[in-house]
This record gives structure tokens, sequence and C-alpha cells, in this order.
């Protein structure tokens, strides 16, 4: 609302008080004319247009022609936008009546000034086909106008080459504008624009129009203009650029041919041109009055415009930049359907790029799966015709020609390109200006963005590989072509990566993870850990931190491998019997001699499955095995160690999986029975080493090759295997134990767990390597119903048996634990749907469907002492736990402890 301000100025002697004393007691647009009329000290019906805000004297010109002479407008064309706020603050504050002001639009959907942090430009929302953040945008910039003390947006030209999703974009944010108290003005290189679209435009928001933005100036010709505005409904002002032959009271005078006002930019003469106007006789003409009276009845209307006003503090989010970017994304040609890249088994991924975005390319491929990454310079090298060196057949290629801009290297390299498309799987990404896309239009894949930064790039590779989906469009007059391209894409349901402070996060909750792990390292409670928070399918935490030793040599990477422990028991041997259960080998309440011979001379075959899995089938919690076993340094191998003499051993070759076969068949049964003969809870490694046997027989195939082909390797969870020496070197590995009683030595990438040693490293109750991301993944696959990568690996009511108890009275479901309070197992926070497994080596991973909350924690604490239950005893892990359900949920459920 523009103030009406009490002031006294003087100027060719004459006084305003009485002017300012009326106006300040009545507002209303009859008054402010009365008032005008009885002085004819100002001139609203001119206005002033300042090019240069930067421009100190042109700034003060405008600012006394607006104090000394009472003009109408001012058009503003640039400025740091704090500044401009600040000089239209005074303007209204120390103003009789304050003219209203306009900012020149820079874009159709872009505004002048600067100082406006990131906002997206033309070119990003000429590609989007959401149009709620056209209305967003809307919303921002009305905000940002409002914020300001500015009216109107005015446009110099628009363009006449929009096609119909363009100009449905624009009439829709000129919508918004209006609801949220913007109006529009027009100027004559906006006329092609307006001829062609005339019926759509509203014209209840445009407050005035520059003449010539009709054809044939119609607004300066009285039926033309009782014509045009009867069939538009447009009530603004006509305005025209000053002729000096208007200061003459003639025929050629501008008011008098029904020009309602007239601009001009401020110069050194503009005090006396005004000054001129108003000692002149036309000032004093009824069609000068009825000008000044017509702009009091807008100018009041604008003042008594209903607005709706949107938080300035919400004036463009990251969360509305990151959308913008993600969807102005496009896919432009997709001939061999490629992108999103669905079936990454088996196949590596190379990627070309010399972007200054390389290395953000290659680490995020490298999140959904393992590559190589080269310059571009060295693509050539890599051509079927090249005798130096070839790319495996069938490997997915990735080639980012962001850095090419000589049309000539662009044809070199699309040439090379369409050569490997017919041994390779190869797409293209382009990051920058649109101009050279007409080159690039003969490739069978072209992933585009207009944005040229980091983020961007992240978020192509994201499409790239099914994170995200992809619907943006490229408009014909960008891509030369004759319509608008674009290839829509819904994401395959894998992760995305995320800032947290897009999806509303409390970053500050997070930030008070770092010193919970300080002190924990501090303490030796574990020499460094890595942990990852997935929240609505985004990672949005991921960090590692301290050192895979305590002596601090190497820092702990993302890509570190970790003994698992336990978890081997929900992310191999529970997905495996998932997969029995679907194929309907395996009945959960059927008898494990229903499912297995291996133990049919035992009573061990009348083990209920489902039992077996809740940890309530009697078995008893461990039995040492590995103590009949030596390890000989000599042989690298374990022997059966049997006394012939007290303390006097003689050894010999066994086979570990049939003899512990027969040991687990022959075992006695806990005690903890009930009155009805079933047992109650009691964690047991045994069921789950027996039920390893069991799919190995049915399916006649080694497990860890099992869970590799049906789940690791489609899952791309290229850091997670059985015995990881065969696939890593140690030095990626986390050391565990300092063996010195058993294996003699320290422990790393051999199983911790004794008993899985002598089974070769692999087992169903421990054994498994891995790291952080490729957990999550696993973790977010069981959330999205066993749906993961456009997989569905499980039905969503296989994971749902799996994952809720089966009975109330059960501590666990089917292989994963359940929140138990009293135990303090998961945060306090964590709902009843919520499954989780702790590890002994210090690692726990968790995911609640509720809160669509993923958590996973990996450390070495076993290192070098297994002895060291520094970390369990703390409660560590789920204090973190509790940091993350707190940085998502309300104040309100958030409950007060102690760190």
């Amino acid at each position: 609302m523009k103030q009406v301000g009490l002031i006294v100025f003087l100027f060719l002697g004459l006084s305003t008080w009485g002017y300012a004393a009326e106006v300040g007691t009545s507002a209303d647009r009859d008054s402010l004319y009365v008032t005008w009329n009885k002085t004819k000290s100002a001139l609203p019906v001119v206005y002033m247009n300042l090019p240069r805000f930067e421009d100190a004297h042109d700034r003060s010109v405008v600012m006394n022609l607006a104090l000394n002479y009472g003009i109408g407008a001012i058009y503003i064309s640039d400025g740091d936008r704090a500044q401009v706020k600040k000089w239209i603050q005074v303007l209204e504050r120390e103003a009789v009546v304050a003219p209203l002001v306009a900012a020149k639009a820079s874009g159709v959907f872009e505004l002048p000034f600067d100082g406006l942090g990131e906002m997206p430009e033309d070119e990003i929302v000429s590609c989007l086909t959401d149009l709620d953040l056209v209305r967003q945008l809307a919303e921002a910039n009305a905000a940002t106008l409002q914020d300001m003390g500015v009216d109107v947006l005015h446009y110099d030209q628009l363009p006449v080459y929009f096609d119909d999703l363009d100009v449905q974009k624009t009439l829709l944010y000129w919508s918004v504008l209006k609801d949220s108290g913007v109006s529009l003005s027009f100027g004559n290189g906006t006329r092609a624009f307006v001829s062609k679209y005339q019926e759509q435009i509203n014209w209840e928001n445009v407050l005035w129009l520059e003449s010539g933005a009709v054809a044939d100036h119609a607004l300066t010709k009285k039926k033309p203009n009782r014509a045009f505005r009867k069939q538009t409904k447009f009530e603004g002002l006509v305005i025209e650029s000053l002729d000096r032959k208007s200061l003459e009271d003639h025929k050629k005078n501008q008011w008098n041919r029904g020009v309602d006002v007239l601009w001009s930019t401020v110069n050194n003469g503009s005090p006396y041109l005004v000054e001129q106007l108003l000692h002149s006789e036309v000032a004093k003409k009824s069609y000068f009055k009825t000008a000044v009276k017509k702009y009091y009845q807008h100018w009041h209307s604008i003042q008594s415009k209903p607005n709706t006003i949107y938080p300035t503090t919400e004036r463009f989010s990251d969360r509305m930049i990151y959308a913008f970017k993600s969807k102005a994304i496009t896919l432009i040609k997709d001939e061999v359907d490629y992108f999103p890249i669905q079936n990454l088994m088996g196949y590596p991924v190379y990627s070309f790029s010399s972007n200054e975005h390389q290395s953000v390319m290659g680490h995020t491929m490298d999140l959904y799966k393992s590559g190589q990454h080269y310059s571009l310079d060295e693509l050539s090298a890599y051509c079927p015709d090249s005798a130096e060196v070839n790319i495996p057949l069938h490997s997915h290629v990735i080639v980012d020609l962001s850095s090419v801009f000589r049309v000539s290297e662009i044809q070199y390299y699309v040439s090379l390109i369409e050569s490997l498309a017919d041994t390779y799987q190869i797409g293209v990404i382009y990051q920058g200006h649109w101009s050279n896309l007409r080159y690039l239009m003969g490739l069978e894949t072209l992933l585009w963005t207009p944005e040229h930064d980091s983020q961007s790039m992240e978020l192509m590779v994201q499409v790239a590989f099914g994170a995200v989906d992809v619907s943006g469009t490229l408009p014909a007059y960008l891509g030369s072509t004759s319509e608008r391209m674009g290839v829509s894409k819904k994401s395959l349901g894998r992760l995305q990566y995320m800032d947290p402070v897009l999806l509303g996060i409390d970053v500050r909750k997070l930030d008070q993870i770092d010193s919970i792990v300080a002190e924990g390292i501090k303490d030796q409670m574990f020499p460094g850990c890595q942990i990852m928070m997935v929240k609505d399918g985004a990672v949005v935490y991921q960090k590692s931190f301290g050192y895979l030793t305590y002596d601090s040599l190497v820092p702990v990477a993302w890509d570190h491998i970790y003994d698992i422990a336990s978890i081997t028991k929900t992310a191999a041997t529970v997905p495996m019997i998932m997969q029995e259960v679907a194929q309907g080998h395996l009945d959960l309440n059927g008898r494990l001699g229903d499912f297995s011979t291996r133990f049919s001379e035992t009573d061990k075959s009348d083990l209920i499955v489902s039992d077996m899995l809740t940890h309530q089938s009697g078995l008893r919690s461990y039995l040492p095995f590995w103590k009949n076993s030596e390890f000989l340094i000599d042989s690298a191998a374990f022997y059966y160690k049997k006394e012939i003499k007290r303390k006097k051993y003689e050894y010999m070759s066994v086979n570990w999986e049939d003899s512990i076969s027969t040991w687990i068949g022959s075992s006695t049964y806990n005690s903890l029975k009930n009155p009805d003969n079933t047992y109650r809870y009691l964690y047991s490694d045994l069921g789950f080493m027996i039920m390893k046997d069991a799919v190995e027989e049915r399916e006649k195939m080694g497990f860890d090759r099992l869970v590799d082909s049906l789940f690791y390797n489609p899952l791309s969870m290229d850091h997670t295997s059985y015995n990881p020496l065969r696939h890593f070197s140690a030095d990626q590995i986390a050391p565990t134990e300092q063996d010195d009683s058993f294996r003699h030595d320290l422990l790393r990438g051999q199983v911790h767990d004794r008993n899985a040693a002598l089974l070769g490293g692999v087992s169903g109750h421990a054994g498994l390597f891995s790291n952080s991301n490729d957990l999550a993944k696993y973790m977010q696959m069981m959330m999205q119903g066993g749906y993961y990568g456009g997989k569905q690996y499980f039905d969503p009511a296989l994971v749902q048996l799996f994952t809720e108890k089966t009975d109330p009275k059960y501590s666990r479901a089917l292989g994963w634990d359940k929140p138990r309070q009293a135990v303090g197992n998961t945060s306090k926070y964590a709902s009843e749907r919520s499954f989780g497994h702790s590890g002994f080596t210090g690692t726990l991973v968790w995911a609640d469907p509720e809160n669509d909350l993923v958590y996973v924690f990996l450390s070495n604490r076993v290192y070098p002492d297994p002895n060291n239950y520094k970390l369990i005893k703390s409660n560590t892990r789920t204090k973190i736990h509790d940091l993350m359900y707190e940085s998502i949920l309300s104040g309100q459920k958030v409950v007060n402890h102690q760190m």
C-alpha cells in the first residue's frame, strides 16, 4: 500500500500544504482529483524511466521529480533488490502521493534485480511441463515485488515464438501475479504477442498499455479504442513516449489524441521539461484534467486491491530451486529406450567427460554402479576399431559432451559416438546453452539440462540411473526443430541423493551427530564409522567419520567395506528364504524336514521354519564349533583337533560344513520351554546356519553365489560379498579383531565370527561384508515393498509378512528385529512397523515404513579387541537414530533427553 504522507514542498512559489492535508484525510479516488484540481501542482500523468538505478545522479533527479512534481510512476530496469527496496521506502515515506513503481521484466519469468539469489531463467521455465512450479515462481516473484514496494511488472518485449505450452505458462504466471496484487503493463515491443494472444490475455490485470502495443495505434483513435476496450474489457491507461510537441496545446498534443499518460527517460533536462509542462496551457485543458482523473482512479484501485501475501522468507527456497533444476532436465531423444538404465546386472559402466563437474559425475555414478571414468579425449582409444584397448561388449558407456563448444569438435565426437553405439549401450549427456543442441540431434539418446552447475550434473546422473523422474521438454525454438521434443520417464525407485534441507529436515539436529561420533571415537568406542540416513527414498545424510584404525592413517571413505556380522541374517538369509517362499518351495509354517533332507535323521527335522526365523524354536543360542579346530598358519587352513592324550592332539582335514551340520543335528535344545511345549524367545545363530544349508541343498548352488546372482548383482550392491578379499584389496576393508588366540593375525577381509570362518567364510548367520550405501539400497528395496531399480524382487505382501510380527507375543519378525524399548535396540521414536538388525562388530540397520526412514551405522568396534563393549553400553547408535527422527518430527513429538 502506497503511503500518503504529510510533507511540505515548495516549487514555483506554490505551497502544497492544503494538498497534503486533504490527501492525508481522505484517499478515495474523487478527493485525490479534487485536491489536485485546486492547485494543479503535480503531474501524475507523466512517468519517468530510470534505466540505470546505479546512477546516483539519475536517481536523485527522479526522486526530485517524484517529491517536487508528483510524477505518477517510475520505471526501474535494474539494481540490487535491497537497495531498490530502501530507495522506494524513502520515496513512499516522503512523497505526498507516492508514485507507482514499475519493474521492467528482464524476461517473461525473470525479474530485473540483483540480489534475488538463484532464480530460474526463462530457458529453464520453458523446459518445464509442471505448471505448479510456474505457479510457485509467480508466487515467489510476487512476494519479492510486494516486499520491495513494486506495483507493476512491465514488459517492453514478449516472444512471439512461444508455443502453446509456453503461452499457457505465461498466462498462468500473470494470473497468479494478478491474484497477488501485481499489475501488468505492455510496451510497444509486445505488439506481435498481444495481437496473437489478445483473446487469451486477462486484460483486467493490465494497468496500462503503450499505444503501439496494439496494431495501427488503435488506442489513439476513438472508435478503434472503444472497440478494443469493449472486446477485451481493458480499462487501463494508454501511455506513450513523450513528444515535446505535447507541451503545447494543439491537435498533435498526445493527451488531446486520447493518450492518458506520457513517459520519458530521465536526463538532465527532465526537471525543466516537467516544469515547462506544469506552466503550460496544457495543464489547464479538459483533456489533461480527464487524464489526471483517470490516473487517480487507477492509483486508488491499485492501493485498494486486496493482495494475496506470500511470506518473503519463502521467496525462493532451496527446495524450489532444486525442483526447477530437476524438472528442467530433458530427455530430448531416447530412440533405444536407454535412459533410465534399468539392467545393471553384470554390465560394467564407463564414463567419459572433461567437464569441470567430471568428478561429481563419476562419484554419483559410482553410488549406483561402480565404474571406470576417463577424460573425454580418451574416448577414441576405446572405439571398436582401436588397437589400444576395448571396453567389454555391451558395457554401459555414458559420454558427457558439455565441455565441447566448437562445432567441428562436436561433429567429431558425434561421429565417434555413432560408431560406438553398434557395440555398446551408450548415452550422451549435455549441460549448458541450447545453441549447440542442433548438432547433437543425430544421436540416439540425448539427456540435456540448460543449467551448468554441479548440482544439475548430479541430478542428470540420478535421472540416467532411474532415481529421479524426467519430464522436461525442449521447445522447438531452442532446438531448431519443428516441434517440442522430450521423452517423459518415471524413476525406477533407486535411491536419490539430496541435501536434507530440500526435504525440510532440521539439519541442526543432524549436525549434532558429529559431536556424538567424535566423542565415541575419542573414547575409543570405535576408530571410525559410516552413517547413512534415507528419508522418503533419498539419501539425506551420508558421512564417514574417523579412521579404519586408531593410528589415524587411513580415513574412512564411503566405499570402505565392513564386516556386518549378524546383519548377514537379514541381508542374505532372509531374502533367500523369501525367494524360496515366493517360488512355493518353502512353507513358513511347515517342518524343516519338508524342505530339506539334511537333518532328516535328527530331531531338528521337526523344527518349524517360522520358529527358527523368530528365534522361538528352542535351538541353543550358540555353539563354539571353532573350539574343535586349529588354524595351521603354514597351510592357512582349519583342521579338526582331536585330543589323543591330555593336551596332545592330532589334526585332520574334515568337511566342516558336514561336521557342523552333524553337530547341530545332535545338539540339545535350550531349557526355555513353555507349558504347551513351545519355546520362549532365545536369540540363536543355529537356525540361520541350518537355513543356509537347506537353501543350498534345494538350489544346488553355493549360498554366496545365490545371493549375489539374485540380489546383490541386480541391486548393484557392488561392495557387498562374502569373502571380500576375492574381489577387493585388503586396504578397502576395515579390520576387525587382532586374533592372537585362534587365527594369530589381524583379521582384515576374513570373517570375524569363528564358526563362519570354519565354513569358509560363508554362513547364514555371519560372513557378509558391505558398506552403508549398499545396505541402504537393500533396506530401501524392502521399504518399497520389494521394488527397486525397476524390478519387483518380492511381492509387497511377502515383505510385510516378513517384517511384521507373526504373533504379538513374539519379540521379532521373521528374521528381523522389532522395536523393543525395554532393551533400547532402536530409537524411542521408531514406529511399531520398524524392522532392523544389529551386528556384533558394531553395525546396525533399521527401516521405518511409517516414517519412510532408513538408518545404517557401520563400524569396526571390535578392532582390535572384541571385548570392547563401550559402543553398546553407551547407546551411541540409538542416540544417533533419535537425532535422525528429531530432524524430521515436529517439535511437539520430540522428547528431551541427555546426550
